[in-house]
């Protein structure tokens, strides 16, 4: 919590990325790592880098498309000298953003097969234009059909924004 307040306000996101991550590697706790995205936006205009973490995956209202923004990072902590790319998106009204963790995508069924990103991707293009309680409930029950009845094994976690 601290590396948040004292750092997230660097302009750069790759930038505070790169100094959380001497940070935590300097703490005398064995393998400490954090995975997360961080997105900073700023009217229209969306900064994002990745540390780890699943794809964010973006709906164009215009185009009814679903983009998949994927950038490479090392998880915080595990490295001094991880370097972290930052990506810049313009938005429009009518977006939506879903970013999350990897439980749904790695979510198995009973024949130990992936539920997997394009499908998690698919699940998404269902209903991204939908509230976001209807698009975390419609990808919850998309996870559970596909499990078929077989017990989570990993947390799932979604964040979804809107864009006016």
């Amino acid at each position: 919590k601290s590396l948040f307040q004292t750092l997230s306000h660097q302009s750069s996101i790759a930038e505070t990325f790169s100094a959380m991550s001497r940070s935590l590697k300097g703490k005398p706790v064995q393998r400490i790592g954090m995975a997360m995205n961080m997105v900073k936006i700023q009217g229209r205009s969306m900064q994002v880098s990745s540390a780890g973490i699943p794809p964010i995956l973006l709906y164009r209202s215009a185009t009814k498309q679903v983009e998949e923004i994927l950038i490479a990072g090392m998880p915080l902590g595990y490295s001094t000298r991880a370097r972290y790319e930052e990506q810049s998106f313009e938005l429009d009204a009518g977006d939506t953003l879903l970013m999350m963790s990897d439980g749904l995508p790695e979510r198995l069924n009973d024949q130990d097969e992936e539920l997997g990103y394009p499908r998690t991707q698919a699940l998404f293009l269902e209903v991204a234009e939908r509230t976001p309680e209807e698009i975390c409930q419609h990808l919850v029950r998309g996870g559970e059909e596909w499990a078929s009845g077989r017990p989570q094994d990993d947390d799932i976690t979604f964040v979804i924004l809107k864009i006016r």
